[in-house]
């Protein structure tokens, strides 16, 4: 085999190789289902984040530390410190792109948040 194709043909197998590292075997969305989070941590401080899941188990992460799994059609409390937070669901069942947002929250206040995944999964 002549010595052009061969290296040409190392170069296309280490191309593949890198696309297959980093862009993974995920769903069109860029995110896959979130099946396994890990152990969620503890929280407390002086306000509540109260979050409820209308369709599909969700993950809930708070300044992006796991905090817990919630079940459809349950409403779950955390004691969480004052100051401002980014909340963020992921879908552990299906292939949807997480939900984000930030909020500020102050001493004895309740933020409630209510996930409902309403865009169709992808295939």
């Amino acid at each position: 085999m002549n010595r052009k194709l061969t290296h040409w043909i190392w170069f296309s197998l280490f191309a593949i190789c890198l696309g297959l590292f980093f862009g993974g075997c995920e769903g069109r969305s860029g995110q896959s289902a979130d099946t396994n989070p890990g152990t969620p941590v503890a929280v407390s401080g002086d306000a509540t984040l109260q979050v409820q899941v209308q369709n599909y188990k969700t993950n809930i992460y708070l300044d992006d530390k796991y905090i817990g799994t919630i079940a459809v059609g349950v409403t779950q409390s955390w004691s969480i410190p004052s100051g401002q937070h980014t909340l963020k669901a992921t879908n552990a069942t299906a292939d949807y792109n997480p939900e984000e947002q930030t909020f500020t929250i102050e001493t004895g206040q309740i933020y409630t948040a209510t996930i409902s995944w309403i865009t169709a999964p992808t295939a």
